[in-house]
């Protein structure tokens, strides 16, 4: 890593970052710049893209990860390997020192999506916003754009990023004069008599 790279992580603050599918980028893009967007189109869980937009991350951060839609739509995977999949992007972000949140995605009318829901609702290691409980769009897919701005301000709200600390040494206690006198004439008979 270059100085300049060493630099710009040491010197990013903690702020409000949405990644993963399309959900993430409507909620960063209905909170008037509060949020970065991270997001990425057709975002899959089981993909590293959204691990390595983690990496960009500074820590301290709270980030409202969506993830799950585009494999429940587009792959073969089970419900349990998906959930899997995000509890492994979930446990990346806090061992990086982030502060995520889950945004479950919205069934709409497809059964697929309803049964992968219904094991992730048990199975995200995280909190969660379920988003089939605010206002939807009428692709019954996404929210409104209220919705989104809802789901921002309640984060917000409730969750702040925060500097992290580095944990500090606790100093040792020092020997005074007298203590040091008496392990010195300690060591000095032992000494003596071996």
């Amino acid at each position: 890593m270059k100085l300049r790279e060493l630099f710009e992580e040491a010197t990013a603050q903690p702020g409000y970052y949405a990644v993963g599918d399309t959900h993430s980028a409507l909620l960063a893009n209905s909170s008037q710049n509060e949020w970065n967007n991270f997001s990425e189109k057709n975002a899959s869980a089981s993909g590293g893209s959204i691990v390595s937009k983690l990496e960009g991350i500074p820590p301290g951060s709270v980030v409202a990860i969506s993830a799950g839609l585009n494999d429940a739509l587009h792959s073969l995977s089970s419900p349990e390997q998906i959930a899997g999949n995000i509890n492994n992007i979930i446990a990346h972000a806090k061992n990086k020192g982030l502060k995520p949140i889950y945004m479950l995605f919205p069934h709409g009318e497809n059964p697929r999506l309803a049964n992968v829901r219904d094991v992730l609702k048990g199975s995200v290691n995280t909190k969660t916003i379920d988003l089939a409980e605010l206002p939807l769009s009428p692709n019954r897919l996404s929210l409104s754009k209220d919705g989104y701005m809802r789901v921002a301000k309640s984060i917000m709200s409730y969750i702040k990023p925060s500097i992290p600390t580095i944990a500090a040494k606790q100093p040792q206690p020092q020997p005074t004069p007298d203590e040091t006198a008496a392990e010195t004439q300690r060591l000095m008979q032992q000494n003596a008599r071996a």
